[in-house]
């Protein structure tokens, strides 16, 4: 083996064990933030039970509590959403580590260009990483389990 083969096959390593570091981390934040819809949803499911709860009075009309259950419903959809990015962030990183499903990587590479600036840095430093014909030889491709009968 040559020494420059040696040097890219390290410097390969690096690059995929740092993007699986930055996967989870982005993972980890988005699982964080989700928590914000989850708070929207109650705090709007509080305000549509106390809208409910409110005597009606004569010349006052007050908001339908139905508002407040679809701004909650928001907020769930939200919090939804942004725990399914979680777990699409975990997976790239896991894939990252095993060095499969490449195809996978470079879509939620895509994906993360859409979240400016830092998903931006984080998408196209994937795709660059993995454009390298030294990283696409590290990911096999899997073969399904022969059955044998």
């Amino acid at each position: 083996m040559e020494p420059t083969d040696l040097r890219q096959q390290v410097l390969d390593e690096v690059h995929l064990q740092a993007l699986s570091l930055v996967y989870k981390l982005n993972a980890a934040f988005a699982a964080f933030f989700s928590l914000f819809g989850l708070l929207y949803a109650g705090m709007f499911g509080i305000i549509a039970t106390a809208i409910a709860k409110l005597p009606q009075t004569r010349g006052t009309q007050a908001p339908p509590a139905e508002l407040g259950w679809i701004f909650g419903g928001f907020g769930f959809g939200v919090f939804c959403v942004m725990v399914l990015l979680a777990y699409l962030n975990w997976r790239t990183a896991t894939c990252l580590t095993r060095r499969e499903s490449r195809t996978f990587c470079q879509v939620m590479a895509g994906f993360n260009c859409l979240h400016v600036p830092y998903g931006l840095a984080l998408g196209v430093c994937t795709l660059i990483v993995l454009a390298r014909p030294s990283v696409a030889s590290l990911f096999l491709t899997r073969q399904p389990a022969s059955t044998s009968s």
